[in-house]
């Protein structure tokens, strides 16, 4: 019996609420976007409700009781910055509209395992040809490559002479 009387109250207040769908006499739509209350979970605006996509702005748009969830139509992509330089490996992506812990917005790391190598990092191509700035200047110090405006066969006569 004690079942029966919560039901029947949970019922009254409900069809005193009205249904939510837009026949009903009781439904509202307070800020016109053709979606009733409850199913409208911001009826003040009518850019929110269950049938628009979420974008990053703070505001639960789609009424799915998320805010900015990563899938998003606006979402950033982020770079996993394992080496914690700054700068990320742009092979390793993660969508948000905030950057998840370890992910930065730059993808310019050429070795996201070792600190010492991304974009300005400082480097001496001449003494050591490690490529540590990502820019691909250093060669390999066995790698001949002639000067523009030069032949290559003088080239290599001229390097073989000085050899």
């Amino acid at each position: 019996m004690r079942f029966f009387s919560v039901f029947a109250l949970v019922s009254l207040l409900a069809a005193c609420r009205g249904s939510g769908t837009p026949d009903d006499p009781n439904a509202v739509d307070a800020d016109g976007d053709g979606v009733v209350t409850p199913a409208d979970c911001n009826d003040a605006d009518p850019t929110v409700h269950p049938w628009v996509d979420e974008i990053c702005n703070g505001v639960d748009d789609n009424c799915n009781d998320q805010i900015d969830e990563e899938d998003t139509n606006n979402a950033n992509t982020w770079y996993a910055d394992t080496d914690g330089d700054g700068f990320g490996d742009p092979n390793a992506t993660a969508p948000g509209c905030a950057a998840p812990a370890g992910f930065v917005a730059d993808n310019t790391d050429c070795d996201d395992a070792d600190a010492a190598f991304h974009p300005g990092a400082l480097e001496n191509d001449c003494s050591n040809p490690v490529d540590y700035n990502c820019d691909v200047s250093s060669l390999p110090m066995h790698v001949a490559v002639p000067p523009a405006n030069t032949s290559v066969r003088s080239f290599f006569s001229l390097t073989s002479a000085v050899a």
